[in-house]
């Protein structure tokens, strides 16, 4: 879970992947299926985005006692 207020920019789950030859792939997730992304570019861009949900997010001790909060 993020922390209130945090804001990403992130609108659909991003998935991430570092190759074994040290090689990168990201891909997001969409109504069609999943958009493999082949510019550096946009590797770029959302390897920065996936960063900074990482650094919003609560720890997952607060992540669970939120949830436990909804029920």
């Amino acid at each position: 879970m993020l922390s209130d207020g945090a804001v990403v920019g992130l609108v659909s789950p991003l998935m991430l992947f570092h190759l074994c030859d040290g090689g990168v792939v990201t891909a997001s997730e969409h109504n069609r299926g999943v958009v493999l992304h082949d510019d550096t570019i946009d590797h770029e861009r959302m390897s920065s985005q996936f960063k900074r949900a990482l650094g919003s997010a609560l720890s997952a001790e607060q992540s669970r006692e939120k949830m436990e909060g909804m029920i």
